[in-house]
């Protein structure tokens, strides 16, 4: 057996088992006989060329790939949040080699069957001429927190035909981009809002039930609290409010004509109008003004619960989402929170890196076992 004949072998057995196929369905796939797969599985021969062609379409790979040695591995992040996601292969020494970006994957939102779509999209596209059976990856997946979530992406992931394959949610690659393997406590705040504390290398979570329960501080909040407003005004129940016009302006409806959209559209339409709010506050709006103060007062507390498992202070915060780059966000955290306490950071590093460092930290983790 010579070694391209070895490396054809184990590389396309990888394949075909991470794609959850039998020798016979190989070979019916392709046209030839589960004793031709057998052959090649074996390292007896080499198929012909046009054979190797239609074996890298069928798996998404290259031809080149099938004869790469996987002793030097990549490593493959997926940070997929609400908004949008970013995949990123590296080397084995953590060197950039491709990113790519798609839209937000959380399937909470979207459905399950949309979220493998992008996900699919995205690693074809970032994995290019580079065989799975040579990468271990991390996915980060916002809305993952159920156990039935998180197996169906682990076992999806696994059918790509990767090497190692772990997965998690966004928090996960917050908490690695931010604290590494240190005592901290990571938030996101975006579309939703989640809150884990790091100690002693073990997470807990403090929040990130999902809109239903969670009770403010992400950009669905702001929205809905908006909406709310503005619906209390018209209907001569509530305070009078600058948010009523923004609504009619941004959208040329009565907030009351906007209900059949947001019951069909759901979080998404509903956390678009969280600007609104900053809009309002920034024209003296006393409804909007309290409407950031209740919700940051909701992140504040989060905060202080995440914290007080943490002896050492202050207390590293590290802060994600896109509600961090808005300009009332730290003003009004720093406000309501003791600076010997807590040391806010908003999270510098993409959270992306989080995900590769994970992928690694998880392969390392099993390696040593």
């Amino acid at each position: 057996m010579d070694e391209y004949s070895k490396l054809f072998a184990k590389n396309l057995r990888h394949l075909r088992k991470g794609h959850e196929m039998t020798q016979v369905e190989l070979g019916k796939a392709i046209g030839y006989s589960e004793k031709a797969v057998s052959k090649w599985e074996k390292g007896h021969s080499v198929p012909e060329i046009a054979v190797l062609f239609q074996l890298a379409q069928l798996f998404h790979t290259t031809v080149e790939a099938f004869f790469q040695s996987s002793d030097e591995l990549y490593f493959l992040g997926i940070d997929g949040e609400g908004t949008s996601t970013e995949f990123l292969l590296t080397s084995g020494a953590k060197i950039p080699i491709r990113s790519a970006f798609e839209r937000g994957c959380n399937p909470c939102d979207i459905g399950m069957s949309n979220t493998k779509e992008i996900l699919k999209r995205g690693i074809y596209q970032v994995c290019q001429g580079v065989s799975p059976s040579r990468i271990v990856a991390f996915a980060g997946i916002s809305g993952t927190g159920s156990v039935e979530y998180a197996k169906e992406i682990y076992s999806f992931m696994l059918g790509m035909g990767f090497y190692k394959v772990y997965n998690g949610s966004d928090v996960d690659n917050v908490v690695a981009a931010a604290l590494g393997e240190n005592d901290g406590v990571a938030v996101i705040i975006g579309t939703g809002i989640a809150a884990f504390t790091q100690k002693d290398r073990k997470k807990h979570c403090t929040a990130g039930w999902g809109h239903y329960f969670d009770q403010g501080g992400s950009t669905f909040n702001f929205g809905h609290d908006a909406i709310e407003a503005a619906l209390m005004m018209e209907g001569k129940r509530g305070r009078k409010t600058l948010l009523y016009d923004l609504i009619m302006e941004s959208t040329g409806c009565k907030p009351s004509q906007l209900i059949p959209r947001i019951y069909t559209e759901g979080r998404q339409y509903i956390a678009s109008f969280a600007p609104l709010v900053f809009e309002a506050a920034d024209r003296s709006d006393e409804v909007a003004r309290d409407i950031i103060h209740r919700n940051f007062s909701v992140i504040t507390e989060i905060i202080r619960v995440a914290a007080e498992p943490l002896k050492k202070k202050p207390v590293t915060v590290a802060l994600s989402g896109e509600l961090v780059q808005n300009k009332y966000t730290l003003p009004a955290l720093s406000e309501q929170l003791d600076r010997s306490l807590y040391t806010l950071c908003p999270l510098t590093e993409r959270p992306v890196l989080g995900a590769v460092e994970n992928a690694v930290r998880c392969y390392r983790n099993d390696f040593e076992r």
